[in-house]
């Protein structure tokens, strides 16, 4: 029968000690070995932060050995007296601005019929204050948007959309009326505002609205320059002097400020990513413990994506588009796309993100120089009784300083111009990079969009020769 007895009755030998219960052997080795996990987790966690955070200081150090901006105190603007910030009087004009239902809903022809004149210019006489302002700015030569006073225009960028929409009308109005001097003044003032507004806030959204606004002052001088009246500079009358259509085409040449603040939007972007990742894990990762154990990972996830606005600006300095695509090779699209840049995509879905964004500052550069050649042209056959040149060699160095480039074309040639066809046609290679002669057939059927086409065409159409013909 003893030896049928249990454990907790069986007697404890003679000279033994021997807890009662007995204690767990197993316990005591699981919980040193629990703890010597920790340990080692813990080590690996500081080692993997050391080095995330180690790699982060080395790549913000190679930036700045470039002497780029990479902190958020790189990208502070100069403070500007008020009296000399453009950029107060453009949020003075934008929150003053309002449009009615009618206004808002107003789509004139191309171009205007007399009922669209006679709508623009009510809308002219109905915000004369704002466009006084606007062409006021212009005068101002400091912007920093940054300034109290127009916050509200940086916050949202619909108040200097709605100024770009109104200069628009503007322009078309005045052109349509015949004042060509004025039309002229205002393009210069929409250009302006575009290029102003790429300086706004260095991100992505600064770059699109203003490439969008640039875009649209190219499209208006394309479609009024063939039909400009041009006179001598000393009888300008409401036509435009020539001195103003050489101003014109010289600020639409001079790409180095896009050219720069494009850049410094995308170096903004990699600022935004570094600076906002911590943020974004905290508020999505719970609980924070396991935001701060995950960390290392999201800061190289950072860097990784920061080294892809490297990328993105280095592609921006390519002299054509497709050296801009081999810059772009390997970098992905960004994990959290704003609403903004999705939508430039939308009918795009088989580009990336970055291939999308930087396309567009391509075709904003070539509809820049397409314009400027069209005023060109419109300059020649002022001064040649409405007679086309026969090549755009004709037009150096009198009208423009040189034939401007293709940014689409891999060869680096100049844009193409056929004087013959009918119309007569200045034409890029577009996004494929191939030239098909002018073609403007689109893969897509139902698509109208010039860069849908096999090539980018633009009609030069012909109007009556001017009827102040420069002496």
């Amino acid at each position: 029968m003893a030896e049928n007895a249990s454990p907790k009755s069986s007697p404890v030998p003679a000279g033994e000690s021997r807890p009662y219960p007995p204690r767990y052997f197993w316990l005591k080795r699981l919980t040193a070995t629990g703890f010597l996990l920790l340990i080692g987790i813990a080590g690996l966690r500081a080692w993997w932060g050391h080095v995330s955070q180690s790699r982060m200081d080395a790549y913000i150090a190679s930036v700045q050995a470039r002497h780029e901006p990479i902190l958020p105190d790189d990208f502070n603007s100069p403070e500007i007296p008020a009296g000399d910030n453009a950029a107060v009087l453009y949020a003075k004009a934008a929150n003053s601005l309002h449009f009615s239902r009618a206004e808002s809903d107003f789509e004139p022809a191309d171009p205007y019929s007399p009922a669209d004149v006679q709508f623009a210019a009510g809308m002219i006489l109905a915000h004369a204050p704002e466009i006084q302002l606007i062409r006021a700015a212009r005068d101002r030569h400091g912007v920093n948007w940054r300034n109290r006073r127009s916050a509200a225009l940086l916050n949202t960028y619909n108040g200097a959309r709605r100024l770009a929409v109104l200069m628009k009308y503007v322009v078309a109005c005045e052109h349509a009326q015949g004042d060509d001097a004025q039309a002229i003044a205002d393009a210069q003032n929409l250009l302006l505002l575009g290029d102003r507004c790429l300086k706004v806030d260095p991100n992505d959204i600064s770059l699109l609205v203003g490439e969008g606004m640039i875009s649209m002052t190219n499209d208006l001088v394309m479609s009024i320059a063939p039909s400009l009246k041009i006179a001598a500079d000393d009888k300008p009358k409401r036509a435009a002097a020539q001195s103003q259509i050489h101003a014109l085409i010289g600020e639409l040449l001079d790409e180095d400020s896009f050219a720069r603040d494009s850049q410094r939007d995308w170096m903004g972007e990699r600022m935004l990513i570094i600076k906002n990742e911590r943020a974004s894990v905290n508020s999505e990762i719970h609980p924070q413990l396991l935001a701060d154990f995950l960390w290392p990972m999201f800061q190289l996830q950072a860097l990784h994506a920061a080294i892809s606005e490297d990328d993105a600006a280095a592609a921006c300095r390519q002299k054509n588009f497709q050296s801009a695509l081999v810059s772009l090779a390997n970098v992905e699209a960004p994990a959290n796309e704003s609403i903004l840049t999705q939508s430039v995509r939308e009918d795009h879905m088989n580009v990336t993100h970055h291939e999308r964004v930087v396309s567009i500052g391509y075709e904003v550069t070539a509809t820049r120089r397409v314009a400027a050649i069209m005023l060109a042209i419109r300059l020649y056959q002022a001064r040649h009784d409405g007679r086309l040149p026969q090549t755009l060699k004709e037009l150096t160095p009198d009208y423009l300083p040189a034939i401007p480039l293709d940014p689409f074309s891999a060869a680096n040639l100049p844009l193409a111009y056929l004087p013959h066809h009918d119309p007569p046609l200045l034409y890029s290679v577009g996004l494929n990079g191939t030239d098909e002669h002018g073609s403007a057939r689109s893969a897509r059927a139902s698509s109208t969009w010039v860069w849908d086409g096999q090539d980018a065409v633009f009609p030069y159409r012909i109007s009556a020769p001017s009827t102040q013909p420069a002496n």
